[in-house]
Protein backbone atom coordinates (compact mmCIF):
# COMPACT_ATOMS: atom_id res chain seq x y z
CA UNK A 1 0.00 0.00 0.00
CA UNK A 2 2.91 2.46 0.81
CA UNK A 3 6.32 2.32 1.39
CA UNK A 4 8.60 1.89 4.66
CA UNK A 5 8.25 4.94 7.33
CA UNK A 6 10.29 5.84 9.93
CA UNK A 7 8.84 7.06 13.36
CA UNK A 8 9.52 7.53 16.83
CA UNK A 9 7.55 9.48 19.34
CA UNK A 10 9.01 12.79 20.51
CA UNK A 11 9.93 11.66 24.02
CA UNK A 12 12.10 8.53 22.51
CA UNK A 13 15.74 9.67 22.57
CA UNK A 14 17.36 6.25 22.51
CA UNK A 15 16.51 3.46 20.05
CA UNK A 16 13.00 1.63 19.64
CA UNK A 17 11.20 -1.11 18.29
CA UNK A 18 7.47 -2.69 17.22
CA UNK A 19 7.07 -5.94 18.29
CA UNK A 20 3.65 -6.54 17.37
CA UNK A 21 1.11 -5.33 15.36
CA UNK A 22 -2.81 -5.68 14.42
CA UNK A 23 -5.66 -4.66 13.14
CA UNK A 24 -7.86 -2.08 14.87
CA UNK A 25 -11.27 -1.89 15.03
CA UNK A 26 -11.30 0.74 12.07
CA UNK A 27 -9.25 -1.82 10.46
CA UNK A 28 -6.33 0.56 10.10
CA UNK A 29 -2.92 -1.11 11.51
CA UNK A 30 -1.85 -0.60 15.33
CA UNK A 31 1.18 -2.03 16.69
CA UNK A 32 2.73 -2.32 20.11
CA UNK A 33 6.44 0.04 20.62
CA UNK A 34 8.69 -0.67 23.20
CA UNK A 35 11.37 2.30 24.17
CA UNK A 36 14.82 1.45 25.09
CA UNK A 37 14.43 4.98 26.44
CA UNK A 38 15.68 3.69 30.12
CA UNK A 39 13.12 0.43 29.33
CA UNK A 40 10.66 2.48 30.98
CA UNK A 41 7.91 2.89 28.21
CA UNK A 42 5.72 1.41 26.06
CA UNK A 43 3.33 2.89 23.30
CA UNK A 44 0.67 1.65 20.98
CA UNK A 45 0.58 3.69 17.88
CA UNK A 46 -1.54 3.60 14.71
CA UNK A 47 -0.37 4.24 11.41
CA UNK A 48 -3.41 6.02 9.58
CA UNK A 49 -4.45 5.84 5.77
CA UNK A 50 -3.03 9.82 5.73
CA UNK A 51 0.53 7.26 6.76
CA UNK A 52 0.46 9.81 10.04
CA UNK A 53 0.79 8.35 13.51
CA UNK A 54 -1.57 8.66 16.09
CA UNK A 55 -0.45 7.35 19.59
CA UNK A 56 -3.22 5.41 20.83
CA UNK A 57 -1.80 4.53 24.24
CA UNK A 58 1.62 5.27 26.64
CA UNK A 59 2.48 3.20 29.16
CA UNK A 60 5.24 3.99 31.81
CA UNK A 61 6.51 0.79 32.55
CA UNK A 62 8.28 2.01 36.21
CA UNK A 63 10.88 -0.73 35.84
CA UNK A 64 14.04 -1.00 33.41
CA UNK A 65 12.92 -4.65 32.25
CA UNK A 66 10.85 -4.46 29.72
CA UNK A 67 8.99 -7.58 27.47
CA UNK A 68 11.07 -7.37 24.59
CA UNK A 69 8.76 -9.37 22.90
CA UNK A 70 4.81 -7.71 23.91
CA UNK A 71 2.36 -8.48 22.03
CA UNK A 72 -1.05 -7.10 21.72
CA UNK A 73 -4.44 -7.88 20.48
CA UNK A 74 -7.55 -5.51 20.30
CA UNK A 75 -10.70 -6.25 21.70
CA UNK A 76 -13.99 -5.85 19.66
CA UNK A 77 -14.69 -3.03 22.12
CA UNK A 78 -11.56 -1.11 21.26
CA UNK A 79 -9.46 -2.02 24.15
CA UNK A 80 -6.21 -2.91 23.78
CA UNK A 81 -4.35 -5.62 25.61
CA UNK A 82 -0.57 -5.81 26.31
CA UNK A 83 1.42 -7.00 28.29
CA UNK A 84 3.50 -4.77 30.72
CA UNK A 85 5.80 -6.98 33.08
CA UNK A 86 9.86 -7.15 33.80
CA UNK A 87 10.39 -10.81 32.75
CA UNK A 88 13.41 -10.64 35.39
CA UNK A 89 11.35 -9.97 38.45
CA UNK A 90 7.58 -11.31 37.33
CA UNK A 91 5.89 -7.83 39.30
CA UNK A 92 2.61 -7.78 39.35
CA UNK A 93 1.53 -6.35 36.54
CA UNK A 94 1.57 -8.95 33.73
CA UNK A 95 -1.23 -8.98 31.39
CA UNK A 96 -2.87 -4.98 31.20
CA UNK A 97 -6.15 -3.64 29.39
CA UNK A 98 -6.05 -0.62 28.47
CA UNK A 99 -8.97 1.53 27.04
CA UNK A 100 -9.35 4.20 24.52
CA UNK A 101 -8.57 7.07 26.65
CA UNK A 102 -5.21 5.44 27.41
CA UNK A 103 -6.70 4.13 31.23
CA UNK A 104 -5.77 1.40 32.81
CA UNK A 105 -9.21 -0.87 33.15
CA UNK A 106 -6.75 -4.05 35.11
CA UNK A 107 -3.78 -5.06 35.50
CA UNK A 108 -3.54 -9.09 36.14
CA UNK A 109 -1.61 -11.88 36.35
CA UNK A 110 -1.11 -15.27 37.36
CA UNK A 111 0.32 -17.19 40.32
CA UNK A 112 3.39 -20.00 39.59
CA UNK A 113 4.18 -23.10 41.01
CA UNK A 114 6.29 -23.39 43.80
CA UNK A 115 8.62 -26.56 45.09
CA UNK A 116 11.71 -27.82 46.59
CA UNK A 117 15.10 -26.66 45.10
CA UNK A 118 17.65 -27.21 46.90
CA UNK A 119 15.77 -27.99 49.94
CA UNK A 120 14.45 -24.71 50.21
CA UNK A 121 10.60 -23.68 48.80
CA UNK A 122 11.65 -21.99 45.46
CA UNK A 123 9.43 -20.58 42.57
CA UNK A 124 9.46 -22.85 39.55
CA UNK A 125 9.02 -21.03 36.87
CA UNK A 126 10.26 -17.41 35.51
CA UNK A 127 11.59 -15.68 32.46
CA UNK A 128 7.71 -15.16 31.16
CA UNK A 129 7.54 -14.48 27.39
CA UNK A 130 4.23 -13.95 25.85
CA UNK A 131 3.93 -15.40 22.30
CA UNK A 132 0.29 -14.73 21.55
CA UNK A 133 -2.73 -12.64 23.10
CA UNK A 134 -6.64 -13.21 21.47
CA UNK A 135 -9.52 -12.35 22.26
CA UNK A 136 -12.03 -15.53 22.31
CA UNK A 137 -15.52 -15.75 21.03
CA UNK A 138 -16.96 -14.56 24.39
CA UNK A 139 -14.52 -11.63 25.31
CA UNK A 140 -12.19 -13.93 27.48
CA UNK A 141 -8.84 -12.78 27.23
CA UNK A 142 -6.36 -16.15 25.52
CA UNK A 143 -2.83 -15.93 25.90
CA UNK A 144 0.27 -18.13 25.52
CA UNK A 145 4.19 -18.03 25.48
CA UNK A 146 7.43 -19.61 26.70
CA UNK A 147 9.39 -19.28 30.25
CA UNK A 148 11.79 -21.23 32.28
CA UNK A 149 11.59 -24.23 34.33
CA UNK A 150 13.38 -25.90 37.51
CA UNK A 151 12.50 -28.69 39.48
CA UNK A 152 12.88 -32.28 41.06
CA UNK A 153 11.38 -34.52 37.94
CA UNK A 154 11.04 -38.18 38.63
CA UNK A 155 12.33 -40.48 36.02
CA UNK A 156 11.16 -43.94 35.76
CA UNK A 157 14.12 -45.43 34.32
CA UNK A 158 15.94 -45.07 37.65
CA UNK A 159 12.98 -44.69 39.90
CA UNK A 160 14.22 -41.36 41.18
CA UNK A 161 13.94 -37.82 41.09
CA UNK A 162 16.38 -35.75 39.31
CA UNK A 163 16.46 -31.85 39.63
CA UNK A 164 17.08 -30.44 36.04
CA UNK A 165 15.50 -27.47 34.06
CA UNK A 166 15.20 -25.66 31.00
CA UNK A 167 14.40 -22.34 29.40
CA UNK A 168 12.03 -23.53 26.52
CA UNK A 169 9.25 -24.92 28.23
CA UNK A 170 5.62 -23.48 27.66
CA UNK A 171 2.08 -21.82 29.64
CA UNK A 172 -1.39 -21.39 28.49
CA UNK A 173 -3.89 -19.00 30.22
CA UNK A 174 -7.33 -17.80 30.25
CA UNK A 175 -8.61 -14.80 31.59
CA UNK A 176 -12.21 -13.57 31.48
CA UNK A 177 -13.18 -10.40 30.11
CA UNK A 178 -13.08 -8.36 33.89
CA UNK A 179 -10.10 -9.69 34.36
CA UNK A 180 -10.79 -12.94 36.46
CA UNK A 181 -7.87 -15.47 36.20
CA UNK A 182 -9.82 -18.92 34.70
CA UNK A 183 -7.14 -21.34 34.53
CA UNK A 184 -3.23 -21.30 33.48
CA UNK A 185 -1.59 -23.98 33.29
CA UNK A 186 2.66 -25.17 32.53
CA UNK A 187 3.82 -27.66 30.01
CA UNK A 188 7.39 -29.41 30.31
CA UNK A 189 8.49 -32.37 27.95
CA UNK A 190 10.98 -34.60 29.81
CA UNK A 191 13.78 -37.04 28.06
CA UNK A 192 14.40 -40.42 29.54
CA UNK A 193 17.32 -39.25 31.20
CA UNK A 194 15.45 -37.08 33.29
CA UNK A 195 16.59 -33.72 31.24
CA UNK A 196 13.69 -31.42 29.91
CA UNK A 197 12.75 -31.45 26.64
CA UNK A 198 11.98 -28.01 24.79
CA UNK A 199 8.38 -27.44 23.81
CA UNK A 200 7.72 -24.17 23.32
CA UNK A 201 3.93 -22.80 22.02
CA UNK A 202 4.09 -19.84 19.49
CA UNK A 203 -0.31 -19.46 19.24
CA UNK A 204 -3.15 -20.18 20.65
CA UNK A 205 -6.44 -20.05 18.07
CA UNK A 206 -10.45 -20.70 18.94
CA UNK A 207 -12.54 -22.79 16.78
CA UNK A 208 -15.58 -22.02 15.98
CA UNK A 209 -17.20 -24.86 18.72
CA UNK A 210 -15.25 -22.97 21.46
CA UNK A 211 -12.35 -25.22 21.86
CA UNK A 212 -8.92 -24.34 21.66
CA UNK A 213 -5.80 -25.12 19.05
CA UNK A 214 -2.10 -24.21 20.20
CA UNK A 215 0.90 -25.03 17.98
CA UNK A 216 5.02 -24.55 18.31
CA UNK A 217 7.73 -26.72 18.22
CA UNK A 218 8.93 -29.42 20.29
CA UNK A 219 11.91 -31.20 20.60
CA UNK A 220 12.78 -34.60 19.66
CA UNK A 221 12.90 -36.69 22.91
CA UNK A 222 16.49 -37.71 23.68
CA UNK A 223 17.24 -36.16 20.28
CA UNK A 224 18.81 -32.56 22.10
CA UNK A 225 19.48 -31.06 18.44
CA UNK A 226 16.47 -31.81 16.95
CA UNK A 227 12.85 -30.06 17.17
CA UNK A 228 9.61 -30.59 15.20
CA UNK A 229 6.37 -28.71 14.66
CA UNK A 230 3.76 -29.22 17.17
CA UNK A 231 -0.04 -28.52 17.81
CA UNK A 232 -2.69 -29.45 20.03
CA UNK A 233 -6.47 -29.22 20.24
CA UNK A 234 -8.50 -28.52 23.76
CA UNK A 235 -11.27 -27.50 25.21
CA UNK A 236 -12.21 -24.20 26.65
CA UNK A 237 -10.63 -25.16 30.06
CA UNK A 238 -7.17 -25.73 28.36
CA UNK A 239 -7.61 -29.41 29.22
CA UNK A 240 -8.45 -32.87 27.38
CA UNK A 241 -11.64 -33.26 29.52
CA UNK A 242 -14.08 -31.64 31.83
CA UNK A 243 -11.88 -32.24 35.14
CA UNK A 244 -8.63 -31.34 33.76
CA UNK A 245 -7.69 -34.67 34.62
CA UNK A 246 -4.20 -34.82 32.98
CA UNK A 247 -3.23 -31.20 34.55
CA UNK A 248 -1.39 -31.43 38.37
CA UNK A 249 1.50 -28.88 39.06
CA UNK A 250 3.04 -29.76 35.68
CA UNK A 251 1.68 -30.89 32.20
CA UNK A 252 3.48 -33.71 30.92
CA UNK A 253 4.54 -34.84 27.67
Amino acid sequence: VSGPHYYKPPAVTTWAHPTDAILDIDSMMVMVYDSKNGGKEKYVLKIKEDDTIENMVYMPLGHTGSAEEAKLCVTKDGHFMVVNYDPQKYEERFLTRVNRDNEVVWQKSFDLPMGIVYGFLFQNVSLIRTNRIIEASNGDILMCGSNAVIDSFFMPKSNQKILTSNNASSYIARFSKDGELLWRHFLVDQNDDGTLNTLVINDIIETVDGSLVVGGSIGVKNEFDRTRPFYMKLGPNGCFDDRCSHVDKWWYF
